[in-house]
């Protein structure tokens, strides 16, 4: 299947902008310096980069065991206080966004649960992140998150100067369908269920329509609706593009 083809036929979300996504310590992503910390090598169009590994980071489990958190690193640089961190974590950004938008995201799915495990600090990132993504392209925006007030501010924040996604609702958290009614955004509807994931193919398609049915009845239009299901038949499949560098 061809990028056209694809780009044509499917609703692409481009997942790369989202803290949980990780690289592998001894994989080709991460190199020590001669100084003997470790930083995260990206490539743009004027050469290698290298981004600091935060020290709480390198003080961490995952990090012990050989998992880093790289796109959880670029944000925190780019909100810090430190002017040369700044430069490194925004042309970091930058370089995630360049990358899905040549590749022909629709959405650029944004996601900084990750961040801290305190809300109010899940809240202001997004708040900051939503408008700094935005400046750097002009593709729309597909907010994301376990924390229905995260993605509430990241609505907020987006405004109504392009389209915006919610991603997502399922039958475990409706109130989402509230919340893209009140922003006039697109929904992505999960077929997860009130109390887990679907058992099979059947209860998938179950919870999928129950979610889709509560968007209509509040008056969204399928066209709004992105269906997050691989089943043939009337319903709208949305093939995401996010991958982890391992």
């Amino acid at each position: 299947m061809s990028s056209q083809h694809r780009r044509d036929n499917f609703i692409i979300i481009g997942e790369n902008i989202h803290t949980t996504r990780i690289v592998l310590r001894k994989g080709r992503f991460v190199v020590q310096g001669e100084d003997g910390v470790e930083r995260i090598r990206f490539t743009t169009p004027d050469g290698d980069r290298f981004l600091d590994v935060p020290e709480k980071m390198r003080r961490s489990v995952e990090f012990e065991e050989g998992r880093v958190k790289y796109v959880q690193a670029g944000i925190q640089a780019a909100m810090s206080d430190n002017a040369g961190e700044v430069e490194t974590g925004m042309a970091f950004l930058h370089n995630l966004v360049r990358r899905q938008v040549e590749a022909g995201a629709h959405f650029l799915d944004l996601n900084v649960d990750e961040i801290s495990i305190r809300r109010k600090e899940q809240e202001a990132a997004m708040r900051w992140l939503v408008p700094t993504v935005a400046g750097m392209c002009d593709t729309p925006l597909s907010i994301d998150s376990s924390c229905i007030g995260t993605i509430a501010a990241g609505l907020e924040a987006a405004g109504s100067d392009r389209p915006v996604m919610l991603n997502s609702a399922s039958l475990e958290r409706l109130d989402s369908v509230d919340l893209a009614v009140q922003y006039n955004c697109h929904l992505i509807a999960t077929a997860a269920g009130a109390d887990g994931m679907p058992l099979d193919t059947e209860e998938r398609v179950i919870n999928a329509s129950k979610v889709v049915e509560a968007a209509v009845a509040k008056g969204i239009p399928l066209i709004k609706a992105r269906w997050q299901i691989t089943r043939p038949g009337n319903l709208r499949f949305c093939e995401t593009s996010g991958r982890s560098a391992n």
